[in-house]
Parts: C-alpha cells; sequence; structure tokens
C-alpha cells in the first residue's frame, strides 16, 4: 500500500507542477502579446479548441490547459487506485474507485 500511496502523491505532485507551469507559460505570453479581440474568458473552450490554440502558441490556451489539467489531476489518480486495487483484488476499493470516478465523470461532463 506504501508504494501505492507513493504512486497517488507523484501524480498529484506532478498534476499540480505541470498545471503551474502551463498557468506562468500563459501568463507570460500573456504579457508580451496584443491582447487580441475574442473574450476567451467569456466563451467555454473545449479540449480540442485549446489543444488547437495550444498549436498556435496562444496565450489563452496554455491558461484553459492549466486549469484543465488541475481539475483532471483527481481523476486520474483514482483511475490509478482503481487499476491498483483491482490488481491487488480489494474489491471494495475498487468499487469505492469506481463511485468516485463515475460522480466525478458526471460532474466534469455536466458542467
Amino acid at each position: 500500500m506504501i508504494n501505492t500511496q507513493k504512486m497517488v502523491s507523484n501524480i498529484y505532485k506532478i498534476g499540480v507542477r505541470l498545471s503551474i507551469l502551463l498557468i506562468i507559460l500563459g501568463l507570460i505570453s500573456y504579457s508580451f502579446s496584443n491582447h487580441g479581440n475574442f473574450d476567451y474568458y467569456n466563451n467555454f473552450l473545449s479540449i480540442k479548441e485549446v489543444l488547437v490554440l495550444i498549436f498556435n502558441l496562444n496565450f489563452y490556451a496554455f491558461l484553459y490547459l492549466g486549469i484543465y489539467l488541475i481539475i483532471i489531476t483527481p481523476l486520474i489518480a483514482v483511475v490509478f487506485l482503481l487499476v491498483d486495487s483491482l490488481k491487488k483484488g480489494n474489491y471494495k476499493l475498487a468499487l469505492l474507485c469506481f463511485l468516485i470516478f463515475f460522480v466525478l465523470g458526471l460532474y466534469l461532463y455536466f458542467s
């Protein structure tokens, strides 16, 4: 169980660090851009649109991706726990992880 706890901890650390890095990159590129004329902060962008904007080096895309990453990090940790608990035969924990994944997934889908 200690290895599982370390892996989940590492998932959270990596997710938060990457998110902070992306947000900082977005803020730095925002300070050097002409800010455009489209109000990205008033419109919802899908992951697909964010990835297209990333390749265009749009600063809003880095900000959005950083926020998406910080939201998705717990989902990744729950999926890891689900797979690990199934491998170890701990079906109660696997059921709990599945329910958490399901609720978080519904929340992200409908929000």
